[in-house]
């Protein structure tokens, strides 16, 4: 039987929402949002039944309203302390995620709601000392705090009480997340005792010190996030196998050593994202053991060697960001089966040979970046096959031969850049059909030709074209470059 829910419920949610206030246009409500809280409403002869309206959620049998869930409803101003919102004392899960609440304190009155189990308030724009009346509601399992990047003075604090006491007295939590709150402290060794804890999140938190080694071993880990702590130092440890851990990040951070053979025993791990660390030695073989990643990113970390041959199984990748790095030796074919791949990134690296024409397989990808290299050898026709292709940077290699036509063939194509190579040949003809491409590099080559610039100014959204330092000439010679169709034009040799 559905529930009916109680005339003093029903007064109070629609005296909440007449204390606050939707505004459609502020920066958190998404053009194709709309407030849940407008479907709160009496009909006029009929008994209100808050069970009814979007977003409320009432228990089966005493009909008391246990959830609120307003997230993304484009609500702004303030919660006063004296809101009808904290009568609703059944309350077991409150979401009040993506508004704005205009940096106002979270009133303390959230404390009286001690049926609590989940608690959202993230990217809401709220500010100040969390309240300690937070760490009464013992019977939390999921604390969301988070905001959408570490904002100083204007956004939420977690100083005294601190993490340490939030952590001794919330002991059945399962999720904390607290991104961007400034907490500006060490990591609690109390963290490793809830052993409950699924989901910690603590990136941009001013954290420093030194990571406990003993938090990577909690029974339970999925998600670790510590990413943005520049003053956080640690090492990996051994990992168990048997590890539930999914995501790992830990991106601009302190973190050193080498990459533990271990990692091949987190068999669940689907992200790993440890870049712009100190990491150093080469990547161990077992990292093929890690065949349900999905990211992959170790770029602006000092690893060395080459990539080992394991490193084909993990066929699930749809990010691969490994630029900024010391390894070399050659692009492995096998990354050719990475069919889900979106994003290839390995640039500013030491990488030798050819690009394997198995990359034409990768139909899924938009990004492929191999600049900064000294990759050599033809650019393969099969690149032609990646129809999805947004972003193409091969620059400052020693590529060779022609640029194969097909390129001029991906509709999708914003950035082409191939400068700084040893290209040949004429540019191919149907380059204007790029009605997308906004960069167009071919700097310092050996191409040659003559070049009908006219057909450079069919392009609407190109605003950067470089093809000085090659042999070409212009025809008919004298055209000028519209400004308004090209705002950018570096250096044309002086036969154009």
């Amino acid at each position: 039987m559905k529930p009916s829910c109680h005339d003093y419920e029903s007064s109070a949610l629609l005296q909440f929402k007449d204390s606050i206030i939707v505004d459609y246009r502020s920066f958190n409500c998404y053009i194709s949002a709309h407030s849940k809280i407008e479907s709160w409403k009496l009909v006029p002869g009929q008994r209100g039944d808050c069970c009814s309206w979007e977003g409320v959620e009432c228990d089966v049998e005493s009909s008391h309203v246990i959830g609120i869930d307003l997230s993304s409803s484009c609500l702004t101003g303030s919660i006063n302390s004296n809101s009808t919102l904290f009568h609703l004392v059944h309350l077991q899960s409150l979401n009040l995620a993506y508004n704005n609440f205009s940096y106002s304190q979270i009133p303390s009155q959230v404390g009286l709601l001690s049926s609590l189990t989940r608690l959202n308030l993230s990217f809401s724009s709220f500010s100040g000392q969390i309240p300690r009346q937070i760490f009464n509601l013992s019977s939390l399992i999921s604390l969301d705090l988070s905001d959408y990047d570490y904002v100083g003075s204007h956004g939420l604090k977690l100083h005294k009480p601190g993490l340490k006491d939030l952590v001794q007295r919330l002991p059945n939590l399962k999720e904390l997340h607290l991104s961007a709150v400034n907490i500006s402290s060490g990591v609690p060794v109390l963290l490793s005792n809830v052993s409950s804890l699924e989901s910690l999140r603590l990136d941009s938190c001013g954290l420093h010190g030194k990571f406990p080694m003993s938090i990577f071993q909690l029974p339970n880990i999925k998600m670790l996030d510590l990413s943005f702590n520049v003053l956080l130092e640690g090492y990996l440890p051994n990992f168990q196998s048997g590890s539930p851990l999914k995501s790992l990040r830990l991106s601009s951070t302190k973190f050193v050593g080498e990459l533990p053979s271990s990692i091949g025993n987190l068999a669940y791990l689907e992200e790993l994202v440890i870049s712009r660390c100190n990491f150093t030695g080469e990547l161990p073989s077992s990292i093929g053991k890690l065949v349900h990643l999905k990211e992959l990113d170790i770029s602006y970390c000092n690893f060395t060697g080459q990539l080992p041959t394991s490193f084909g199984k993990l066929v699930h990748l749809e990010q691969l960001h490994i630029s900024y790095c010391k390894l070399t030796g050659k692009l492995h074919s096998s990354i050719g089966n990475f069919v889900h791949l979106k994003e290839l990134e390995i640039s500013h690296c030491n990488f030798l040979g050819q690009i394997p024409s198995s990359f034409g397989n990768l139909t899924k990808l938009y990004v492929i970046d191999l600049g900064h290299n000294q990759l050599t050898g033809p650019i393969p026709s099969s690149l032609g096959n990646l129809t999805q292709l947004e972003y193409i940077n091969l620059r400052r290699n020693q590529l060779s031969g022609q640029i194969p036509f097909q390129i001029f063939n991906l509709k999708s194509l914003s950035l082409l850049l191939l400068s700084s190579n040893e290209l040949h040949g004429s540019i191919p003809s149907n380059f204007s059909q790029l009605n997308n491409l906004q960069v167009l590099d071919l700097y310092s080559n050996k191409l040659v030709g003559s070049m009908e610039l006219i057909a450079f100014f069919q392009l609407k959204n190109l605003w950067t074209l470089t093809l000085s330092f090659n042999n070409l000439s212009s025809s008919p010679k004298g055209v000028q470059i519209p400004p308004f169709q090209i705002s950018v034009c570096w250096d044309w040799p002086p036969a154009i």
